[in-house]
């Protein structure tokens, strides 16, 4: 069947394209029912089996191993929609005090013992945990809900913001959004693209708490500058107003930002460094002079899992 509709059997340019398509489905299904394998997914599942990553199925494998495999891969591409859908994000920070560990005080009485000395004192000062998901409603709208909750010296807060996202252009989309927890609050903001290097965003807040309202407006205008650097001009109008000028790089082994901020009631310049070891270990340094004083920090941040 093969040598009779090969194309090369044709000299008419027409029955040579008809020739073209029944050899090359004629090929394709010698190729799905010369293998096992290949045969019993089609007899189970379909072209659809076939597309949907099967050649990563070990060979030899039963009817049944192939169809679990095969389910297994299907509720793996569910799993990415869904992700890719809802966007979820989320993060936990816990701030330790481990001061015990490296300045430990000690007794002027040299006959005093304390059993529990003997152990180091570790103190939990704080923790928070932050979770947010995008809901997509139509091509042009979504709801973004977020929560907030944060511990620290006793003292705890919370939050709950529900946002509503429409796409007014391909270059133009706004932002409103309400929130209950720390007195209700209310923000709308939007955001421009200005050129294939530029764009901006306008954002205007308020806050109704213990009967008072307070109200801001922010503005910022960026602006790439090279491929791996990027330039921000910030401006704050209310509690606290200040200007920022602000320019940052990142690159796959290092990232560094240089920061000049004017306003009131503080001013200040701010340079940090960090320096990548990896994907998984980075560390970071950071200066801050202003007003207040100097202010030096330093530290080193380590993945220890593969978890999100």
């Amino acid at each position: 069947m093969c040598v009779m509709y090969h194309p090369d059997k044709h000299s008419d340019q027409k029955h040579k394209e008809i020739a073209e398509g029944n050899f090359s489905r004629i090929h394709k299904a010698y190729e799905v029912l010369s293998t096992p394998e290949t045969r019993t997914i089609y007899d189970l599942y379909g072209q659809k089996g076939l597309d949907a990553g099967w050649e990563v199925v070990e060979r030899k494998r039963t009817a049944q191993e192939i169809r679990e495999e095969y389910e297994r891969l299907q509720k793996d591409a569910e799993e990415r929609r869904i992700q890719q859908k809802t966007n979820p994000k989320g993060s936990f920070t816990m701030q330790i005090n481990a001061t015990d560990l490296f300045s430990k005080e000690e007794s002027d009485d040299p006959y005093y013992q304390d059993e529990e000395s003997l152990l180091p004192n570790i103190e939990i000062r704080g923790m928070s945990v932050n979770q947010s998901i995008e809901a997509p409603l139509t091509t042009k709208n979504t709801a973004i809900i977020t929560g907030t909750m944060s511990h620290s010296n006793g003292n705890g807060v919370g939050s709950v913001n529900v946002a509503m996202r429409r796409l007014i252009s391909h270059k133009t989309w706004a932002e409103g959004e309400v929130g209950v927890g720390n007195g209700p609050t209310f923000r709308c903001k939007a955001f421009r693209n200005l050129g294939k290097k530029m764009f901006g965003t306008v954002s205007i807040n308020s806050n109704l708490q213990q009967h008072k309202l307070s109200a801001g407006l922010q503005a910022m205008v960026a602006r790439q500058l090279t491929p791996n650097t990027m330039g921000y001009l910030s401006w704050s109008a209310g509690s606290p107003s200040y200007m920022t000028s602000t320019i940052a790089r990142n690159t796959e082994n290092y990232s560094m930002m240089a920061q000049l901020q004017l306003g009131k009631p503080h001013s200040l310049a701010m340079m940090t460094y960090t320096h990548k070891f990896g994907p998984d270990t980075k560390t970071k340094v950071a200066l801050k002079f202003g007003v207040m004083g100097l202010v030096f920090d330093y530290g080193c941040e380590h993945k220890i899992t593969s978890f999100r």
